[in-house]
């Protein structure tokens, strides 16, 4: 089911729920989700809304949840803002898709599609980039989530470093069996589709196919 929805104060959002699990996503900033839930649980996503980072491009802001990134992390092409209102589609009565505004300082346009799994707490979301400028970009698709404060997190020890624009990049590669970076040039006007992408075990070149950069809103 999807329902229009306010989240934290927060007008424009959208819940999607199936009995299992639900997830709330924004449409008057984005593409993010704001939240993930089991049913009748609690949001396992952080929220930061006053937090904020000054670039050339504009002020960014984390908000919360789960987003989309370019990798490598790089000032200012990482830290766009997507500050304003996501064109929006109601795909079924369990998946939507949103598109950011296409603003050509960014350069590059992010869009999500998220759907809920029949009656399980699986969610998927595939995450899209286009490159909306006129020269080839070189760059990954990079998703990353903001957790709520009191979870247990077990990651792999690395050598430490203060952030800074010097400190960005992977202080180390990944050496598990098989793992793999995807990283391609985007063709101006072309979209990757990290989705398609992750089933290779290797991916790397120039993007051929496109797809549609806006959406229609949803019907209400």
């Amino acid at each position: 089911m999807i329902r229009e929805s306010v989240y934290k104060g927060l007008d424009g959002c959208i819940e999607i729920s199936n009995g299992m699990c639900s997830v709330i996503v924004s449409t008057v900033f984005g593409p993010r989700v704001l939240s993930y839930a089991l049913d009748g649980g609690e949001n396992v996503f952080g929220w930061h809304p006053e937090a904020s980072v000054e670039t050339p491009l504009g002020i960014w802001r984390p908000y919360g949840g789960h987003r989309l990134w370019l990798a490598p992390e790089n000032m200012p092409i990482s830290y766009s803002p997507d500050n304003d209102p996501v064109a929006f589609v109601q795909n079924d009565e369990s998946s939507i898709t949103l598109v950011q505004k296409a603003d050509p300082k960014a350069v590059v346009q992010k869009g999500m599609t998220i759907t809920l799994g029949s009656g399980s707490s699986i969610v998927t979301v595939d995450h899209m980039l286009t490159n909306i400028g006129s020269e080839p970009v070189e760059a990954s698709a990079w998703a990353l989530t903001i957790m709520r404060p009191g979870g247990v997190a077990i990651v792999p020890n690395e050598p430490a470093a203060n952030y800074g624009a010097d400190s960005l990049l992977p202080a180390r590669k990944d050496r598990r069996p098989g793992a793999t970076h995807i990283v391609g040039r985007l063709k101006p006007g072309v979209t990757f589709d990290a989705a398609r992408a992750e089933l290779e075990t290797r991916w790397s070149g120039v993007i051929e196919a496109a797809t549609p950069a806006t959406l229609p809103p949803m019907d209400r």
